[in-house]
């Protein structure tokens, strides 16, 4: 009975966070076999929507106006004439962004014996480029793995990173930088041969001047420790990181490196930010405890000239008291201290001085909570450090949304909104007394809360958004730039329709 109530309670909630009541649009019919994967609100006058079409295997981008969400654009990118056609786009890695009102989208090709990364451009009329190739590699007999990675510099530049693994453990990388605009490559680097004694690289980096940067980690096994994946428990090696570096490439071949850690137990979430003459590396590091088994973690950031010659400050925060308590926990593993748990980078937001990094636990298909900790870019300092309550764990073969875990954010008027998927169960929560173990996880979109959690001024405050009743709303990956209004997609099987939430300035 009690149950009942509240989810009669919730279902008659509307979205009360937003200065405006959400518009939705008409009911549009659906197909099963049309998913829509991302979202990019940019412009005030319309949207679009990433779809991939497993009736055609394909990907397709549509158009949409404000606010009524109807078609005005349709775009098939026709990838299946490049790739073979039993290549899974589900597990496909591609860049898809907006610059300058045209859309940019990268994706590897994949044969047997050959790999190469394209680019497909496409107008205001919703007319594609044909396909255009940035690097190309051929796979051969001496190598154990290949693979590309790219990314959006911040000048909406195409940052390059080829990776050949060899059967002797060696690894060597080609980065690349490639301009949007004048369809060129700008340069192209070799850098270094890799191997445990030299260390490996990660972290890439391009400011807007060319200048390319990234972190080269010395790393040791010393131990194993068991951990639980998939209800197996396997063996997974400790590292002891004896040296981290950051290194810079200026111009055609001037080479700088400059030392940022020694002797750290784990090394998470890096991630370098670019400005103007300027470079700034933040991570999350674990540190051997004195008085106990395991690692507490730290919030590293540091501030350097571009050249590397040039340090303005280094700052090692630690855990914020509260949050080490909620982060000490058991998790299919030997260790429940906070700096032995793993959390990668996901995405930063800057806004003069502010800057927020997040960054999650996640294992394939289950997503856990969200650490984000707020920095001062001026000092270094930083001011103030959040969880954010996820746990949502996807079944491959249950729903054809397939990342429903992922998280939804919107960066405006300095606040950071953290849209997620949650149980019901949870709507009573404060977020500011998450305990993991008592947070129920989410398997399903029927019958689950859309909520926003927002941080701002040092203060994590949650709202519902909506609850998935009649429709379910669906977190997509989402992309906006100075938009003060959220497009959301939502879904009841046979109909899909669009709501546009006007985010409270206040």
């Amino acid at each position: 009975m009690k149950r009942s109530a509240i989810i009669g309670f919730l279902a008659g909630c509307c979205a009360f966070s937003f200065s405006q009541v959400p518009q939705f649009s008409r009911a549009f019919q659906t197909i099963k076999t049309n998913v829509p994967i991302a979202i990019i609100n940019s412009q005030p006058e319309y949207f679009y929507v990433l779809r991939y079409n497993k009736g055609v295997h394909d990907f397709t981008i549509e158009k949409r106006a404000k606010p009524t969400a109807e078609i005005i654009g349709f775009t098939p990118l026709k990838l299946d004439s490049v790739n073979n056609s039993w290549f899974d786009y589900e597990k496909i890695d591609y860049l898809f962004y907006e610059h300058h009102r045209q859309l940019y989208f990268v994706f590897e090709k994949l044969i047997n014996s050959k790999n190469s990364l394209y680019l497909k451009v496409i107008d205001t009329l919703s007319k594609s480029s044909g396909f255009i190739e940035l690097a190309s590699y051929d796979f051969d007999k001496t190598l154990q793995d290949f693979s590309f990675s790219f990314k959006k510099t911040d000048n909406d530049n195409i940052l390059i990173v080829a990776t050949h693994t060899y059967l002797n453990g060696t690894v060597k990388k080609t980065a690349q930088l490639y301009d949007i605009e004048e369809r060129r490559m700008v340069w192209t680097k070799k850098l270094p041969i890799e191997n445990a004694v030299s260390g490996y690289s990660s972290a890439f980096e391009c400011n807007t001047a060319g200048d390319l940067f990234y972190v080269l980690t010395q790393s040791r096994t010393v131990g194993y420790t068991r951990k639980y994946i998939h209800q197996m428990e396997v063996n997974v090696p400790i590292l002891f990181h004896d040296a981290v570096n950051l290194v810079s490439y200026q111009g055609i071949d001037q080479f700088h490196k400059t030392p940022l850690l020694t002797n750290i137990s784990h090394l998470n979430s890096v991630h370098i930010l670019t400005s103007g003459n300027q470079v700034i590396v933040q991570a999350n590091i674990g540190l051997l405890c004195n008085d106990s088994v395991g690692s507490d973690l730290y919030f590293f950031s540091k501030k350097l000239s571009a050249d590397l010659r040039s340090q303005y400050y280094t700052i090692t925060s630690p855990l914020a008291d509260s949050l080490r308590e909620k982060l000490t926990f058991y998790d299919g593993s030997d260790f429940k201290q906070p700096g032995d748990k793993d959390y990668a980078f996901l995405q930063q937001f800057s806004a003069g001085q502010i800057n927020y990094q997040v960054s999650e636990r996640k294992e394939d298909y289950y997503y856990k909570e969200l650490l984000v900790w707020q920095t001062d870019l001026q000092t270094g300092q930083v001011t103030h450090q959040s969880i954010v309550p996820r746990k949502v764990l996807s079944f491959k073969n249950r729903t054809r949304f397939k990342k429903v875990g992922e998280a939804m954010f919107v960066f405006a008027a300095d606040k950071l909104n953290v849209f997620v998927l949650e149980a019901a169960a949870n709507f009573k929560s404060k977020p500011s007394k998450f305990v993991y173990h008592r947070f129920k996880k989410e398997t399903n979109l029927w019958r689950a809360n859309v909520m926003m959690y927002t941080i701002q001024e040092g203060r994590l405050e949650k709202t519902l958004v909506f609850h998935n009743a009649e429709y379910d709303m669906v977190p997509l990956s989402y992309s906006s730039t100075d938009q003060s209004d959220v497009v959301f997609y939502l879904n009841d099987g046979k109909y899909e329709k669009f709501a546009i939430l006007k985010l409270n300035p206040s």
